[in-house]
C-alpha cells in the first residue's frame, strides 16, 4: 500500500498572514529506506504602513545640476497585482527617463505599460547627483523614456507593500529616492481558510499543495530531491519549509511562495535534519525538532538545543498553542520507534518554557501520528500514518477526547 504524507500550515490572511505550526498527513516521515512512499510532516507626501513601518507613497527626487531639477513620483494606486505611478516635473530641466528598481520582483512583472525591463540595470551614461544612490542603476528595473505621466505595471500575483527605489535622469545627471512598491517575498492571500501542505510521494520528493472545501490544489511542480518534513508561516507572512535528512540539504529552510509554490529563497541553518517546525505566535521565533538534537531554536546561531531528545521515542511534528505558552508534540515509542506498525502506543507530550517537558499527557492505540497543528479553538489537528481518507482528526489536549475532522 502506498503511504502518503501531507505537512500542513494553516494561514488566516487579510492584511497579515498568520500561520500556525506544521501539519502532516499519514505516512512514514523517518525515511527508513524501505522504498515505500514516506511521510511525516528623502521623500515627502503621504505614507502607507508595511511590515517595515511607514513608507512614503510619494517621493521628491532632486538632481544636483545647475537648474536644481526636481521631480515628484507618486504611487497613484495599488489594486491587486496592479501598481500605478505618476511622474511630474517640479522645476529645472525636462525629464529624460525614470526607473523603477524592482529587484527580484522584475521577473514577476507581466505588463510594463511601455516600460523596458532592464535585468542588469540602467546602462545610461549619467553621473549621480549629490546624495544619489549609485546602486540603483545596477539593480533590476523598469525604464521609461518620458517627460512625465502615469505608468502602470502588472505582476503575476498580489504582493504586499514594501520599499523600492526610483531614479530620475535629466541631461547627464540623475537623482534617486525610495517609495512604496511591491515586495515579492510577501504575497497577499485574500482568504483565511486555506490549509497549506507538503505531499511527499516518495522518500525525498515534495509537492507543495493547499486545501480548501474538499479540494487539494497543487502549487508548482514536485520538487525531486527535497525531503521537506515541516512547514509553517511566520507572523509577517513568510512560509518556510524545513528539510529533513533524506534530501539535498538537511536542515535547510526554504521560503515558499504561497500562491504558486515557488521556492523563493534558501536559508542555511546550523541544525541537522528537521522533522517539524513551529512559529511561536507570541515571539515569532521558529522552533523545530531534530532527531539528533531534540527541541531546537532553528534560526539562532549554532541551532541551540532546548531539550535533548529522550531515548527510544520519535517526534514527527510540533505546534505552539495560540498564546505561545505551550509547545505540543506527538511521539512514537518502543524498541523501534521508527516502525509504523499499528496499533501500538502513541503519545502526546508538551513543553512549557520555565517548567520543562511533560510526557504522556495523552495516549492513543492508533497508527503513528505524523502531523500536529493547533486550530483557532486551541484543539489539536492530527494526522495518522496510513489512515485512508481521514486528513485530520481533532484532539482536545485537556481531555484527550478524539473527534472527527476533515475527510
Amino acid at each position: 500500500m502506498k503511504n502518503m504524507r501531507y505537512l500542513i500550515g494553516m494561514a488566516c490572511v487579510t492584511s497579515l498572514v498568520f500561520g500556525m505550526s506544521a501539519y502532516a498527513k499519514p505516512g512514514n516521515g523517518n525515511g527508513n529506506g524501505n522504498g515505500n512512499n514516506d511521510s511525516g510532516s528623502s521623500s515627502t507626501g503621504s505614507s502607507s504602513t508595511t511590515d517595515e513601518g511607514s513608507v512614503s507613497d510619494s517621493v521628491t527626487v532632486y538632481v544636483n545640476d545647475k537648474k536644481n531639477s526636481t521631480y515628484k513620483i507618486t504611487l497613484e494606486s495599488n489594486e491587486g497585482n496592479s501598481w500605478s505611478y505618476k511622474v511630474e516635473q517640479i522645476e529645472g530641466r525636462d525629464l529624460s527617463h525614470w526607473d523603477l528598481a524592482l529587484g527580484s520582483c522584475l521577473e514577476y512583472v507581466r505588463v510594463t505599460d511601455d516600460g523596458e525591463k532592464k535585468p542588469n540595470g540602467d546602462p545610461s551614461n549619467a553621473d549621480p547627483g549629490e546624495g544619489a544612490d549609485k546602486s540603483v542603476k545596477g539593480s533590476p528595473l523598469i525604464k521609461w523614456d518620458t517627460q512625465g505621466g502615469t505608468f502602470t505595471i502588472t505582476l503575476d500575483a498580489n504582493y504586499r507593500k514594501g520599499t523600492v527605489s526610483v531614479l530620475a535622469k535629466t541631461g547627464t545627471m540623475y537623482g534617486t529616492g525610495k517609495i512604496t512598491g511591491p515586495d515579492c517575498s510577501l504575497q497577499e492571500v485574500e482568504v483565511c481558510d486555506y490549509i497549506y501542505a507538503v505531499h511527499d510521494k516518495g522518500l525525498n520528493d515534495s509537492q507543495i499543495v493547499r486545501y480548501k472545501d474538499g479540494v487539494i490544489e497543487p502549487l508548482g511542480p514536485s520538487r525531486d530531491g527535497y525531503d521537506i518534513e515541516g512547514i509553517d508561516i511566520t507572523l509577517n507572512g513568510v512560509m518556510y519549509g524545513a528539510a529533513s535528512d533524506h534530501g539535498n540539504d538537511p536542515g535547510m529552510l526554504y521560503q515558499i511562495n504561497m500562491l504558486n509554490g515557488d521556492f523563493i529563497e534558501e536559508e542555511e541553518t546550523d541544525c541537522s535534519g528537521l522533522d517539524g517546525i513551529s512559529v511561536n505566535p507570541s515571539t515569532n521565533e521558529l522552533w523545530g525538532w531534530s532527531q539528533t538534537d531534540g527541541l531546537v531554536k532553528v534560526q539562532e546561531s549554532g541551532c541551540p538545543t532546548v531539550i535533548a531528545p529522550p531515548a527510544n521515542i520519535e517526534v514527527e511534528d510540533l505546534s505552539w498553542d495560540n498564546a505561545g505558552e505551550v509547545l505540543y508534540f506527538p511521539y512514537n515509542v518502543g524498541s523501534n520507534p521508527d516502525s509504523n506498525d499499528a496499533p501500538k502506543p502513541h503519545f502526546l507530550g508538551k513543553y512549557v518554557p520555565g517548567t520543562g517537558v511533560e510526557l504522556e499527557i495523552c495516549e492513543f492505540q492508533a497508527p503513528e501520528i505524523e502531523a500536529l497543528e493547533v486550530n483557532e479553538e486551541g484543539h489539536l489537528l492530527v494526522g495518522y500514518h496510513d489512515h485512508g481518507t481521514q486528513l485530520v482528526t481533532v484532539i482536545d489536549p485537556e481531555t484527550c477526547e478524539v473527534s472527527g475532522g476533515i475527510e
